[in-house]
């Protein structure tokens, strides 16, 4: 599936409920996304409804990207890379600049 038409742009703090509603469905944490909501890139639809996010924690030179989520109907469609939404939290001018990244990565394990 091609990732579709989507407007990616820095988080705005109106967009907290959406981001915590969308990391729900994916079942990410939403720990720390209210303190860091300024480190956060959204994707939009043509009807302007959160389909993706990522965030990045900076802590001075340093940084820790967290939080990537892509609306279910919409994942392995590419969206989520680069040059798509993970390619806006990491590029300048638009991304944030650091010496180093870190990524800690989530993943459900099955039940046993």
């Amino acid at each position: 599936m091609e990732s579709p038409p989507v407007i990616i742009a820095k988080a705005e703090n109106s967009a907290l409920e959406e981001i915590l509603s969308l990391l729900n469905t994916v079942d990410l944490p939403p720990d720390g996304v209210a303190e860091h909501i300024n480190g956060f890139f959204v994707a939009r639809d043509d009807t302007g409804r959160l389909v993706g996010c990522v965030g990045m924690e900076q802590y001075g030179s340093r940084g820790l990207l967290r939080s990537a989520a892509v609306t279910p109907e919409l994942q392995r469609s590419g969206l989520g890379t680069r040059p798509s939404l993970l390619g806006h939290t990491l590029q300048p001018p638009t991304g944030l600049l650091l010496q180093r990244r870190s990524q800690i990565r989530q993943s459900r394990l099955p039940e046993s």
